[in-house]
């Protein structure tokens, strides 16, 4: 089922499956949307939207509505338009941030946080203006060059380099799923909300106090290495490494991550 929900003027389009308890929220990353999760079968209630400025191409986003502030206001609009009860949040890359930006923000919304190959931003200060800057340099090819070029070039880096070991079916799912969004969207999304402009919560990690899943792919070293950073700084911690997973655990090992969200409590 697909329910509409207008909020400031944008309409977010929200796929709910399933029934009953527990529920959850799941957040795509970049490029992403709900249909990223369409293999993945959640125990209960599940609500997925497609976040803001993706997968709906007629919309054109007003820049600045893409800090973590206003995304977080507009997710906590969102959830309560559907229910009021605790849900478990789960979130992938992009959505990860995000999932986290909104525990700290609500945590009383939560009876759980899942970050799946996700940071708690970037703390150093040469390193997070450098990631400014390779944000900033992304969002001009995004508009200069226009998706397709721009798909081609994301599509090369090593973090997705396990991604082209899956059939060729769920390749061309994925591929066409990444153009399918607005550039003016996508940059603004990389300006405003890319890993370098997200608020550094490093320093605040121990405010969690609900439980923590953290999902990483056994051939993801980067993200490996981040959940190791995290995972001590989390009062309340779970960290699973899938076998044979790269940096997207749900595209790359659906079955695996399919029986652990079965058997994580």
């Amino acid at each position: 089922m697909i329910k509409h929900i207008t909020i400031t003027g944008y309409d977010y389009a929200v796929e709910l499956r399933g029934s009953g308890r527990p529920i959850w929220v799941a957040l795509h990353g970049f490029l992403g949307s709900a249909a990223d999760f369409a293999e993945i079968t959640f125990p209960g209630t599940v609500i997925i939207p497609n976040l803001l400025g993706f997968a709906q191409t007629d919309q054109l986003v007003a820049a600045k509505r893409f800090t973590a502030e206003q995304q977080v206001a507009d997710l906590h609009t969102l959830i309560h338009a559907i229910t009021d009860e605790p849900v478990r949040l789960l979130g992938y890359s992009m959505g990860g941030r995000l999932a986290l930006q909104y525990a700290l923000t609500y945590p009383t919304d939560l009876t759980s946080l899942w970050l799946e190959s996700s940071t708690a931003g970037v703390s150093d200060t040469a390193a997070r203006l450098a990631r400014q800057q390779s944000d900033h340099e992304k969002a001009l090819r995004v508009e200069q060059q226009g998706m397709t070029k721009f798909i081609a070039a994301w599509e090369a880096m090593p973090l997705f380099a396990s991604q082209t070991e899956v059939n060729t079916a769920q390749q061309a799912f994925m591929h066409a799923q990444r153009l399918h969004h607005l550039a003016a969207n996508v940059a603004n999304s990389l300006r405003y909300f890319g890993t370098g402009y997200q608020p550094n919560n490093w320093l605040r990690l121990n405010e969690l106090t609900m439980p923590v899943h953290l999902i990483t792919g056994e051939r993801d070293v980067k993200f490996k290495a981040i959940a190791d950073q995290m995972r001590p700084l989390i009062k309340t911690v779970n960290h699973v490494q899938v076998e044979g997973a790269g940096h997207n655990v749900h595209f790359e090992r659906k079955a695996a991550y399919n029986q652990w969200l079965r058997q994580a409590d």
